[in-house]
């Protein structure tokens, strides 16, 4: 019954505020995740199959490819310091590591409550987006420095940003995973989900998730 009132809930302040069908998509799939986390072992089990295919190109002489991951920590103008840098077989060998753990989660965590669409949530959520679209960064950093707590005027609010849900799920390469266990938090009530349209850098596929008790 929560599940289903979450899911009319979302749809109808959906519609009021404007948000987009892909807006709510990804909300609906961040909630099957979270009522029924062992649902979405199949498309991890898809993704490691994806990177051990790779992996075995790189023997293959007709393939020529060339892998680089970058992790790190975002000074207050959101570019990346202390940057370590993953090349090779090692990016996907780290990619399956990191999503052999999350099967490992996702078939022993317990289910937990389904989130609800917030619209005032939505509206700081948008503004971030387009702040970074107008400076054509990414990050958690608002103008002059100002964090996701200083946004929401609260501490008991988190933010992922990315570009795909599999990647913030997967995580790889993120001491402690920590974009995943945002989705996977059992204390957040609320969420609200921001794609930047138009993005200088990244087009339309960059998203902003913010999480709330």
């Amino acid at each position: 019954m929560r599940t289903f009132i979450t899911i009319l809930l979302v749809f109808l302040n959906s519609y009021i505020f404007c948000q987009t069908e892909k807006e709510l998509q990804m909300i609906y799939e961040i909630n099957q995740i979270r009522s029924n986390p062992k649902s979405y072992i199949p498309k991890v089990g898809q993704y490691i199959n994806t990177q051990k295919w790779i992996l075995k190109k790189y023997s293959d002489p007709k393939f020529n490819i060339k892998s680089t991951s970058y992790s790190g920590n975002s000074n207050s103008d959101n570019d990346m310091v202390n940057v370590k840098k993953t090349t090779g077989k090692d990016v996907h060998i780290q990619n399956i590591k990191a999503a052999e753990d999350l099967i490992n989660v996702l078939d022993t965590i317990t289910p937990m409550d389904t989130l609800i669409f917030d619209s005032l949530m939505y509206k700081i959520t948008k503004s971030h987006g387009e702040y970074l679209k107008s400076v054509d960064k990414t990050g958690h950093y608002g103008p002059k420095g100002q964090k996701v707590f200083d946004r929401f005027n609260s501490y008991e609010v988190s933010e992922n940003c990315g570009t795909s849900l599999i990647g913030l799920m997967v995580d790889s390469g993120i001491p402690g995973f920590g974009h995943r266990y945002n989705i996977l938090n059992p204390k957040w009530n609320y969420i609200s989900i921001y794609y930047i349209i138009d993005h200088p850098s990244w087009g339309d596929s960059y998203m902003i998730q913010n999480f709330k008790q």
